[in-house]
């Protein structure tokens, strides 16, 4: 049955056989705004959730699994679905859309994913706006869009004053906490190429408020060492050395329990680089 689906044509008729089953209209899923929607009100007709019989990989973790399944099915049920044809050209079988599955499940772990394919485009989009993954999903004439926008910083110098334009003019989400209150301000920049999320801490008992610069982070993203390195050497270019006289960040730092982190000063503002629950942080504590 793999080699059939993989090799032949074979993956449009189990593709109808699943979408007879359920009750599906192609025509009417393959490009509505809500295809989950539409999916998950037949699914509740017939009593049955496709995904509940499905046997995951042992050799992928499981958000693989999870965004790799959802993509398949996706298809499956007839959003966006590939196009099958054996008898000319390219070849495009099932084979095909299992491998577009496994790039958005590998682009789950990125901050862009940029691809020109329209179908995969679309069906990603939803996959990733339904399981809350944060990856912005774009063509490349709109990934160059938001690079002119957002990520063309081209001085070091520009980051702090932009800083404090985030916190001017964007909205944020205020919540209470114990020891104070907290202004969050999600941002389409990547501060020095790393930071999206700008936190002001309100500490009631102190009379002025820090800043906390981290990244808006999701379950299967990671920060390598090689961007931490990265922002050390262009802190110390922004701010002089440190003030413990560190200097440049190295490998081995990285080996031990915890890592000792950076701290400067300048015009009275303390800076502090730290990792906390292995997540990158820079406050700016005034």
């Amino acid at each position: 049955m793999n080699i059939n689906l993989n090799e032949s044509d074979e993956y449009k008729d189990l593709r109808k056989i699943v979408q007879n089953g359920f009750g599906i209209n192609r025509d009417k899923i393959f490009n509505t705004e809500e295809p989950y929607k539409l999916i998950d009100k037949e699914q509740k007709n017939k009593g049955l959730k496709i995904d509940e019989h499905i046997d995951n990989s042992k050799n992928a973790p499981e958000w693989f699994n999870k965004i790799s399944n959802e993509y398949i099915l996706l298809d499956m049920f007839g959003y966006q679905e590939d196009n099958v044809n054996t008898k000319k050209g390219r070849k495009e079988t099932f084979r095909n859309t299992t491998e577009d599955a496994f790039h958005a499940s590998f682009a789950s772990t990125c901050n862009f994913y940029v691809l020109n394919d329209n179908k995969s485009y679309k069906k990603t989009k939803k996959i990733f706006e339904k399981l809350s993954i944060k990856t912005i999903v774009l063509k490349p004439a709109e990934f160059v869009d938001y690079y002119n926008n957002y990520l063309d910083i081209k001085e070091l110098t520009s980051n702090i004053p932009l800083v404090l334009e985030i916190i001017k003019k964007f909205k944020f989400h205020e919540s209470e906490e114990n020891f104070g209150k907290l202004r969050t301000y999600i941002t389409p920049y990547y501060l020095f190429d790393i930071f999206t999320k700008v936190v002001i801490i309100i500490d009631k008992d102190q009379s002025k408020p820090f800043i906390l610069l981290s990244h808006d982070n999701y379950e299967n993203q990671i920060t390598y060492v090689i961007e931490i390195i990265k922002l050390v050497d262009d802190l110390n270019q922004l701010f002089g050395n440190d003030v413990e006289n560190f200097g440049k960040a190295e490998l081995e730092e990285f080996h031990a329990e915890k890592w000792k982190g950076r701290k400067w000063i300048q015009n009275e503002i303390t800076y502090r680089l730290i990792i906390n629950d292995k997540h990158i942080q820079l406050y700016l504590d005034y």
